[in-house]
């Protein structure tokens, strides 16, 4: 695998309106900029969503203010200084070719008109256009013909390349232009129904990929290759083409910062380099003269790197081809951090031994991803063929579906000691003696944890419940409101409150390594995030994981532990962090990082640990051991904390 964990994602999309493209472009500077940065690979653009292209193009339109070849000049930069250059192509955004060729548009399913993205072509010239305001194509027939041809070109121009970036690769959807009308009924499908044309989109965009990557290949075989949008919804159809995955993340936008271990864990299991990307900019992409903290663009690189993943910073460039040098100090600085610790975090594999399958609805996945890494509670997706043997607990959150193979062998797990902790429809299928009955009618129930809890009032929770019969201990009872909330019959402002009676069905039920939740808690807990709700989980958590190997406390819930191996080093690698996150304005930052100190850890390890450290501070922890269990106490914490633990060969 070759790694390169530090790049830039290097946005050029410019207007025809604005003039002396790339006039000050300077290979000395470029090259400069880029040794600042810490840069070891750079994204660079052949063609942009405006639809020019940035060379001398005979297929495509050169950007008509531009007078030499932009990319070749990039490119031959960085190679000087032994900085790769993938090449950048958009697919599914190109507005000569959207406004040249209608033919080639994507049409919506549902209203049979152009998939215009809120596009106004009738609107005022002196209308506000909203943001990413492109109209969609669709890479089928003659327009995929074009995309090959306009690859060929540039692999010929500039062999080898050192990989192709294809950009806005629409995976989910459904597509009734003429064309793939025209193409479905030639093979039977129709195009009035939904799942033939979900269907045929589906082949379509696997067509497309296979032809561009062999377009690629056939060039050289050793290029890079990501379709940018295969990493959405994580069907291995998708996911089979690339050489690595980029991560597309801006946490700034919508404040998922633990969204990148999520992708990371789901990718995993497909052995290939994963890169985290995220952007220089204060908001989201396309952004002129907007700066991030450069130490939270620190933070961001190692949440990266903790996920096994490496990082790609998005910037964009001056439309005279200028770097600027503040965003080059600032990822210079992120950079230099990653610099140092990469040498023990690549090649690295996880060794967390709680397992999450994932659900059908993936609210239910980023409730179950906030509240195990909130609880400091380290995991990896599992999937029916994987290896359940390394895992001391196994999650199935709210609406997984159980196939008879895998009942059988989450049977086998349990029957052997392992834990299981199941929510919602999750329990179908699966005969571990908690029958299930159905999804009950209340908008809303109210529940009593029988065990020691914070409140002794019923609380919340915004889901309704499944109804199951167990013989199991009942560990929270239910109230259900008098009503669900309706016209009809609604009280006050909001939901309808507890009726006082205790319901004839559990709301949490625990026996012998097992417990079941019959609410969709964690889709709630990611929809509402009570602190209630996550500490009735916890109690479930503490429970079913309380043989697991990584203990660590003292960071409440925005404290996060990770831990992976380096087998070539010989070495654990904890990740801690404590960095909050603040909504300013309508974006969500990280900027305050107060020291922590007095975090308390535990790990057991499968060798016998030798050395517990610091990095890069080089700082010697003491440490107690108990055959192969350490404990250490870490002061002085502040943003993120690698903590190596070296083990005996």
């Amino acid at each position: 695998m070759n790694i390169l964990p530090r790049r830039v994602h290097l946005d050029f999309h410019t207007s025809p309106l604005i003039g002396k493209i790339g006039e000050k472009f300077d290979k000395a500077d470029f090259q400069k900029k880029l040794l600042l940065g810490k840069v070891q690979s750079v994204t660079l653009f052949a063609k942009c969503h405006h639809g020019y292209t940035y060379y001398p193009s005979e297929v495509g339109k050169i950007h008509p203010h531009l007078t030499f070849d932009l990319l070749g000049e990039q490119i031959a930069a960085c190679h000087e200084i032994g900085v790769k250059a993938p090449i950048y192509i958009p697919v599914g955004w190109s507005n000569t070719d959207a406004e040249e060729h209608p033919e080639w548009l994507q049409y919506e399913f549902e209203t049979r008109r152009v998939k215009d993205n809120h596009f106004n072509k009738n609107a005022h010239p002196d209308e506000v256009i909203p943001e990413s305001c492109w109209v969609n194509l669709c890479p089928t027939g003659e327009y995929l013909r074009y995309l090959v041809r306009l690859t060929e070109e540039v692999c010929k121009r500039y062999a080898p390349v050192d990989g192709l970036f294809y950009d806005i690769c629409f995976f989910d959807n459904a597509c009734v232009c003429p064309n793939c009308v025209k193409g479905m009924r030639q093979i039977g499908l129709d195009p009035e129904n939904r799942a033939d044309a979900e269907k045929y989109f589906t082949q379509m965009r696997v067509n497309m990929m296979k032809t561009l990557a062999d377009t690629v290949f056939s060039s050289n075989p050793n290029a890079s290759l990501f379709f940018n949008g295969c990493c959405v919804n994580y069907r291995d159809e998708y996911l089979n083409f690339q050489t690595h995955y980029e991560i597309e993340e801006l946490p700034t936008e919508n404040g998922a910062y633990d969204r990148i271990h999520l992708a990371a864990k789901r990718l995993e299991k497909y052995g290939k380099e994963i890169i985290g990307m995220t952007g220089k900019f204060q908001e989201s992409w396309g952004e002129f003269g907007g700066f991030k903290n450069p130490e939270a663009l620190k933070i961001e690189c190692a949440s990266c790197l903790s996920a096994g993943a490496g990082v790609s910073v998005g910037d964009q460039m001056h439309p005279f081809g200028i770097l600027d040098e503040s965003t080059y100090n600032n990822i210079g600085f992120a950079f230099s951090y990653v610099e140092q610790l990469e040498k023990y975090c690549f090649p690295s594999v996880s060794r967390a031994d709680v397992g999450v399958f994932l659900a059908e609805n993936e609210r239910a996945n980023e409730g179950a991803n906030a509240v195990l890494l909130e609880n400091q509670i380290d995991y990896d997706i599992v999937w029916e063929g994987s290896d359940f043997s390394r895992y001391c607990c196994l999650i199935l959150p709210d609406c997984v579906r159980v196939s008879p193979a895998l009942a059988a062998k989450l049977k086998t797990f349990h029957r052997n000691g392992g834990k299981l902790i199941f929510s919602g429809s999750s329990i179908c299928g699966t005969d571990l003696g908690i029958n299930y009955i159905g999804k009950t009618s209340f908008d809303v129930n109210y529940i009593k944890p029988k065990f020691n809890f914070p409140i002794k009032s019923p609380f919340l929770v915004y889901k309704g419940a499944h109804r199951v019969h167990s013989g199991l201990a009942v560990a929270a009872e239910l109230e259900e409101p008098f009503f669900s909330r309706t016209y009809g019959h609604y009280c006050s402002h909001k939901n309808t409150p507890n009726s006082g009676m205790t319901a004839d069905y559990p709301a949490m039920t625990e026996g012998d390594n097992l417990i079941y939740f019959a609410h969709e808690i964690f889709t709630d807990y990611a929809d509402h995030g009570a602190y209630y709700t996550r500490e009735y989980i916890g109690y479930a958590l503490k429970t079913a994981c309380e043989k697991r190997a990584l203990k660590v406390s003292g960071l409440g819930s925005i404290g996060r532990a990770k831990i992976r191996e380096n087998p070539e080093k010989n070495v654990y690698l904890l990740h801690l962090f404590y960095a909050p996150v603040i909504k300013r304005g309508k974006v969500f930052v990280i900027e305050d990082m107060p020291v922590i100190d007095g975090v308390e850890v535990r790990f057991r390890a499968d060798k016998r640990i030798r050395n517990v450290r610091s990095f890069p501070q080089e700082n010697i922890l003491d440490f107690k051991s108990d055959g192969n269990t350490v404990s250490f106490r870490v002061d002085g914490l502040k943003g993120h904390q690698l903590i190596l633990m070296e083990y005996e060969k």
